[in-house]
């Protein structure tokens, strides 16, 4: 690790001594030292740190479940309602690198499945006689009924105004045992990269059992930035965490509806892959960005630019998506056009500089 620290310590030093404004100069003479510091960093101060965050909000979220079901007051509701948003945060921005463990195991699946069916979580709280809700019952539930957003809708409701007084004791069974289990999904993911994921990452072209070259990694990174720009955008399949209820003029499609958090998911997805290309968390970091600015100037201010427009067309939509799909149509279509461009110039500009510069 510290031979890794070493690397990435020196990569920095290399671009702060380095100004090229040139569209297409010359790759730096330290570029392998470099890819090997965006491997390092990634590996441990963007996902490993993600997901350490991940398990303590986690942690923190069952805990204040937990605190209410000991003292079911409006107070203890608002403080889970936070805790959820709070880990929803991590999670969404986590989102901009959906590989590894991550997919590998079908953590996304079991915990962020979405549109759930309010109706359906109904049927299983009168269900007593066949699911008692323990942990073990909802680990063996249908996806749709575990996780984040069967949380959001316990505790907000379906109308988005719960009380605490308001909890039968079926449905604070269920909160409980949804709690838990997303503590256990979190930590789980995190013991992986912490057991020999992050490793794989930054010796990823040196040695990797994952990525046995430097293409091969940065390209699953834009991979990642590309795919969660479709999920949120407009895919050529006709998808998108914003597009399919805006086509479809169906606030049951949206994502966190209850909450009314959608909007805020989608601008934390954005921000996370472009956390990725930055190689940012909570600290910059050496990322593609560094790789990209030392050889073609022009294309990493087009892409940073194409993020930047995206991020702030969220600002254009004013209130909740649920009613934007309805009142704001004009904002949120140049604002799926805003994601589209960012998964354009990636698809059409950093991927085939990737084949045409990095070789090992």
């Amino acid at each position: 690790m510290k031979n890794k620290l070493a690397v990435i310590a020196l990569a920095a030093l290399v671009f702060a001594g380095c100004s090229k404004d040139d569209n297409n100069s010359a790759p730096t003479d330290n570029l392998g030292e470099t890819e090997a510091a965006v491997a390092g960093n990634f590996g441990t101060n963007v996902a490993l740190a993600t997901y350490a965050d991940l398990a303590t909000s986690a942690t923190a979220l069952n805990t204040a479940v937990n605190a209410f079901v000991a003292d079911k007051s409006d107070a203890n509701l608002t403080t889970c309602k936070q805790a959820w948003k709070d880990l929803r945060v991590i999670w969404e921005t986590s989102e901009g690198f959906l590989f590894g463990p991550v997919e590998d195991n079908e953590y996304d699946p079991k915990m962020d499945t979405w549109p759930t069916d309010y109706s359906e979580m109904n049927v299983l709280l009168a269900d007593e006689a066949n699911h008692p809700l323990d942990l073990a019952d909802i680990q063996s539930l249908d996806y749709t009924l575990r996780g984040f957003h069967p949380i959001e809708y316990m505790l907000w409701g379906v109308n988005s105004n719960k009380a605490a007084a308001e909890f039968t004791g079926r449905e604070i069974k269920y909160l409980t045992s949804l709690s838990a289990d997303v503590e256990d999904l979190c930590g789980a993911l995190h013991a992986e990269w912490t057991g020999g994921y992050t490793d794989k990452v930054t010796s990823a072209g040196n040695g990797s059992s994952a990525f046995s070259t430097y293409y091969e990694f940065f390209t699953a990174l834009n991979d990642g930035m590309i795919g969660i720009c479709n999920e949120v955008g407009h895919s050529d399949e006709d998808e998108g965490k914003i597009f399919v209820p805006f086509i479809q003029n169906d606030s049951n499609k949206v994502e966190s509806p209850y909450s009314e958090n959608s909007m805020v998911d989608f601008k934390n997805n954005i921000q996370g892959a472009y956390n990725v290309y930055l190689g940012k968390y909570k600290t910059q970091g050496i990322g593609l960005t560094n790789i990209v600015s030392s050889m073609n100037k022009n294309l990493d201010n087009q892409i940073k630019q194409k993020f930047e427009n995206a991020i702030n067309a969220f600002s254009t939509v004013n209130g909740s998506f649920e009613l934007a799909i309805f009142e704001q149509r004009v904002q949120l279509q140049g604002l799926m056009d805003a994601i589209g461009e960012v998964r354009d110039v990636l698809e059409e500009e950093l991927q085939p500089f990737l084949l045409a510069n990095i070789k090992n």
